[in-house]
């Protein structure tokens, strides 16, 4: 008989029996017993010898296919460990970065409102002179400008960190755009241009988060005022394209090149930043913002000159 197959000791040896019986019962046992092949009797050794070469080449072919799965396991282990232990010190840094950006966002803010603060007490002296005044103005200017970058900053490290806490509720979007508008009033007062918020005669209701919303808006307006020349149109429209709502903000400016649409939506990218004359923090502001609320950003060059933005809400035309 051959070695048993379930032990420990000899299951791994090939074995091939010689035998007298052919029915298939016997056959069937003898590889239940631990068989690997058989050849009846009379044999031809030139046959056996065959055989038996031909399952010790495999048993040789199996044990290193197994030394090599053993060492490629322990070596993805390995990688494996070092790949978490990675993700760990890079998790620990990101949430370093986000905290001191927040930490330093808030420390920014004080002291830029009490500049703020002081350049508006002075202006209301009257003893100020015009060269003075002129300078106070530049100041608030600067400070403001200062104050709303610290601001989106902070607001991105909050979205990119997932630390921002959402409270998504129905919101009218034309009335919650008209107060974005009438924030930015000063600024597009300064180039004489008209912004057309073309409210819908039938309510125009969203599921979002109307914080992020309100900042949104300022988001893409503040785009559309830099961008657009003097004396020039902003408008924005309000759509129900089947299972969506859709907001789309247009202007009159120069549009923005292929090259450009390509990374509009990244944060921090040099040529943003210069066209931008910021951080490049705006559109990937607004895309992080858009995708929290499951929705989406596009952007679109406008056949007749300018700039779209396409604000899509899904699957909430049915609110009222």
């Amino acid at each position: 008989m051959p070695p048993p197959k379930n032990s420990q000791t000899t299951h791994f040896i090939p074995v091939v029996f010689v035998t007298a019986k052919v029915e298939s019962e016997d056959i069937i046992k003898g590889f239940e017993a631990g068989g690997s092949d058989y050849v009846t009797k009379p044999f031809n050794l030139m046959e056996l010898l065959s055989r038996v070469k031909a399952h010790l080449n495999a048993k040789f072919k199996q044990e290193k296919l197994q030394l090599i799965n053993s060492k490629l396991i322990e070596s993805v282990k390995l990688h494996a460990e070092q790949l978490k232990e990675a993700n760990e010190r890079l998790a620990k840094l990101d949430k370093a970065k986000n905290d001191f950006l927040i930490h330093i966002n808030h420390e920014l803010r004080t002291p830029l409102n009490g500049i703020l603060g002081y350049a508006e007490v002075l202006n209301q002296l009257d003893d100020t002179t015009e060269e003075q005044l002129e300078y106070l103005a530049e100041i608030s200017k600067l400070v403001k400008r200062l104050v709303k970058r610290s601001e989106r900053s902070l607001l991105f490290t909050e979205l990119k960190s997932e630390t921002y806490k959402l409270n998504i509720q129905l919101i009218n979007a034309p009335d919650s755009l008209e107060r974005s508008i009438v924030e930015a009033r000063e600024r597009y007062n300064d180039k004489n241009l008209t912004v057309k918020n073309n409210k819908p005669a039938e309510s125009f209701k969203i599921l979002a988060d109307e914080h992020l919303f309100f900042r949104l808006g300022n988001i893409i307006l503040d785009n559309a005022i830099k961008f657009s020349p003097n004396g020039s149109n902003i408008s924005v429209m309000y759509k129900i394209e089947d299972n969506t709502k859709v907001i789309e903000i247009s202007d009159e400016g120069q549009g923005i090149s292929e090259s450009f649409l390509l990374k509009a939506f990244d944060a921090f990218s040099t040529e943003k930043a210069k066209k931008d004359n910021g951080f490049g923090l705006g559109l990937a502001t607004a895309k992080l913002i858009m995708e929290i609320q499951s929705g989406e950003i596009y952007l679109h060059n406008r056949p007749e000159g300018g700039l779209t933005v396409r604000l899509v809400f899904y699957n909430w035309s049915n609110l009222s």
